[in-house]
């Protein structure tokens, strides 16, 4: 009897060895089909996290571009080389970004290039994204005054309870200045309709030269937009004018409006008196905002 068993035994120890021959090829079968299916989740999770890493990083520069053209200061309130912190977010993206100048100063020279670095994170993929940037002079850009020098006359310019004349003895530049005369109030003065020349949240610089005929006074130069039901005003701060010299000024004025103006008007006046004025080489300027280089586009990819 036991050896007529054996065949029988030896068949079932092989049909057993089978089966679990099968059941770990089953097993292993599955788990790489899990351990597939997870690489292929991560990879495609890890490809639309560096898709939206790529599109948040160029949507952080023009973020940044944005705020460094209503910034005219810009170079002197950011460090070269150094991260913006705390990082902000774009969606599901948080970015940071720096600015670098050539020398490691960024405020030394208004018209050097500087490098703009964005690097942006979504999950596990991060982008670097570099673009330089350059800022034309403002002092480049076009007076948006008419017959600022008076070479004209008094033409594109009104007067404010005052008088308005050419004097073709005493000039800063060119053959002739323009003589502000009987002032009713310190405030009285020229001005000139700038409506169509400004746009709204852009910063302008502007200066002059003039003349206080008369004691030291302090001039202040407005842009003032009247809207349908209230008046804005964007004015410089009181700068000193000595006595019966020419005196270059400037300073700087932003469009502060919020909705389109009926008008907008740029005006000169002082602080205190009723003196006549010599005013010339009247200038307004729009303060050119950083532009990107062309070509200059450099990304990376960290891991």
């Amino acid at each position: 009897m036991i050896a007529h068993n054996r065949p029988t035994r030896s068949r079932r120890g092989g049909v057993y060895l089978l089966v679990l021959g099968v059941s770990m090829v089953v097993v292993l079968i599955g788990v790489t089909a899990a351990n597939l299916a997870r690489i292929r989740e991560s990879t495609r999770t890890l490809s639309e996290q560096s898709v939206k890493a790529d599109l948040a990083a160029r949507s952080a520069v023009e973020i940044v571009l944005k705020r460094l053209a209503a910034d005219p200061g810009w170079r002197s309130s950011h460090t070269s080389g150094t991260w913006s912190s705390p990082a902000e977010s774009i969606g599901d993206a948080t970015f940071t970004y720096r600015l670098e100048d050539d020398d490691g100063l960024l405020a030394d020279a208004p018209d050097d290039d500087a490098d703009l670095t964005v690097r942006a994170t979504v999950g596990r993929a991060t982008r670097l994204l570099t673009v330089t940037l350059e800022t034309p002079r403002a002092d480049s850009m076009p007076n948006l005054l008419s017959n600022p020098g008076f070479e004209s006359g008094t033409s594109d310019w009104n007067a404010a309870l005052c008088l308005l004349s050419t004097e073709t003895t005493d000039a800063y530049g060119g053959l002739q200045s323009m003589r502000i005369s009987l002032r009713l109030t310190p405030t009285s003065g020229p001005y000139q309709t700038i409506t169509s020349k400004v746009k709204a949240g852009r910063i302008y610089q502007t200066g002059l030269a003039i003349r206080i005929l008369g004691p030291a006074r302090s001039a202040q130069l407005e842009m003032r937009a009247y809207m349908a039901s209230s008046t804005v005003r964007d004015i410089t701060e009181w700068i000193p004018v000595p006595s019966n010299t020419w005196t270059e000024i400037s300073s700087t004025l932003e469009a502060k409006w919020t909705e389109p103006p009926l008008q907008v008007h740029y005006l000169i006046y002082t602080n205190v008196g009723i003196d006549d004025i010599l005013i010339d080489s009247v200038y307004l300027r729009e303060v050119p905002a950083p532009r990107i280089v062309s070509g200059s586009w450099k990304r990376a990819v960290l891991p």
